[in-house]
C-alpha cells in the first residue's frame, strides 16, 4: 500500500515537473518564488530569534526593576533619580524595538500568506511537499 502511494506521488511529481518544464514561464517563475519564500523565511527566522533576545532582556530588565525597588523599600530610603531615569528610558527602548518587531513581523506573516494562497505559489508548495515524500 506505501509503494503504491509513493509511486502515484511520483507520478504527480514528474507530471507536475512535466508541466512546468513545457512552459519556460514556470520554472523561471518557480525559482522566483522559491528565492522570495525562503527569503522570506529566513527573515522570519531571524526577526523571532531577535524577538526572543529582546523578551529575555525585558525580563532580566524587569527582575532588575523589582530588586531595585524592594531594596529600596526595605531600607526607607528614595529611589534614585539617576536609576529611575535609566530603567524608563531602557524600557521605553524595549517596548520601541518590541513593538517594530512585531510589526515586520506581521508584514513577512501577510506576504507569506499571500504567496500561499496565490496559484502558482500553492502549485510550488504541492510540488515541494510531493518532492519531499518521495525523498
Amino acid at each position: 500500500m506505501v509503494t503504491k502511494k509513493r509511486n502515484t506521488n511520483y507520478k504527480k511529481v514528474q507530471n507536475l515537473e512535466s508541466n512546468m518544464q513545457k512552459s519556460g514561464k514556470g520554472i523561471e517563475q518557480e525559482k522566483d518564488l522559491e528565492f522570495v519564500i525562503q527569503k522570506l523565511i529566513n527573515e522570519k527566522n531571524e526577526l523571532e530569534k531577535e524577538f526572543e533576545e529582546i523578551l529575555r532582556f525585558i525580563l532580566e530588565d524587569m527582575k532588575k526593576q523589582e530588586q531595585f525597588i524592594s531594596n529600596a523599600l526595605l531600607s526607607n530610603e528614595e529611589p534614585n533619580d539617576e536609576l529611575v531615569s535609566y530603567y524608563k528610558d531602557k524600557h521605553y527602548e524595549a517596548n520601541k524595538k518590541m513593538n517594530e518587531l512585531e510589526q515586520q513581523n506581521k508584514k513577512l506573516k501577510n506576504r507569506i500568506y499571500a504567496l500561499e494562497n496565490s496559484t502558482l505559489g500553492k502549485i510550488t508548495l504541492k510540488y515541494w511537499e510531493l518532492k519531499n515524500k518521495i525523498t
